[in-house]
């Protein structure tokens, strides 16, 4: 338990992160030592609002690619990324939606420390056809949801999980409860929404098989 008193709230404003440092002894003797960044934030939604650190904010989202050339998914160059959230701070974004893969941890690094807000989703997409439906298929997706929020809950940048992009089939859209539910198990403060939307909005009146 830490007192911390004020705290200096985390925003894209004012991205202010804490270091913190762990040591592990045995028998008075140091055998590990582990620093981390980590940011101080609340992210919420009241009514039609929603609101950052108590204050209205409006969200103003862009998609991420996030494909790069030499490597598919790690940059070669953290100048790359700095130069991507850069711009689109630039361009008035506040929130980014990596698409259908969990960002390295360099990529959420240089988002705490650099202020932009993240979508959370696993590397789940649907689209009518995908994942292949076998009798493990919840206990994979569940698996891809707890995972990346063990790893990633700890920034302040990512502040909602997204359980899947674009369910268009109803067995997806049984189980995707169970998974967020998973996901709310480790992570009881963060918004989760269960998919993309875009089958919604796309598909309309989409007659499910």
């Amino acid at each position: 338990t830490l007192h911390l008193a004020p705290v200096v709230p985390w925003s894209p404003e004012e991205p202010h992160l804490y270091v913190a440092t762990v040591q592990l002894s045995e028998d008075g003797r140091e055998v590990h030592t582990e620093t981390v960044r980590f940011g101080m934030r609340e992210f919420t939604i009241h009514g039609a609002e929603c609101r950052l650190n108590g204050k209205r904010v409006f969200v103003k989202a862009a998609f991420w690619e996030g494909l790069y050339p030499a490597t598919l998914a790690h940059p070669r160059d953290p100048e790359i990324v700095r130069r991507e959230i850069r711009l689109a701070k630039e361009a008035g974004f506040n929130l980014l939606r990596p698409w259908r893969l969990p960002p390295v941890p360099l990529i959420l690094d240089l988002a705490d420390e650099m202020g932009i807000m993240l979508t959370g989703s696993p590397a789940i997409a649907c689209m009518g056809a995908w994942p292949a439906e076998t009798p493990r298929l919840e206990q994979g997706w569940t698996r891809a949801m707890t995972e990346m929020v063990r790893r990633d809950r700890n920034h302040p940048s990512v502040v909602l999980w997204e359980t899947s992009n674009e369910i268009m089939r109803k067995a997806m859209l049984i189980r995707r409860h169970r998974v967020s539910l998973a996901a709310r198990n480790l992570d009881p403060t963060r918004l989760i929404i269960d998919e993309s939307g875009g089958a919604r909005s796309v598909w309309g009146t989409f007659a499910y098989p």
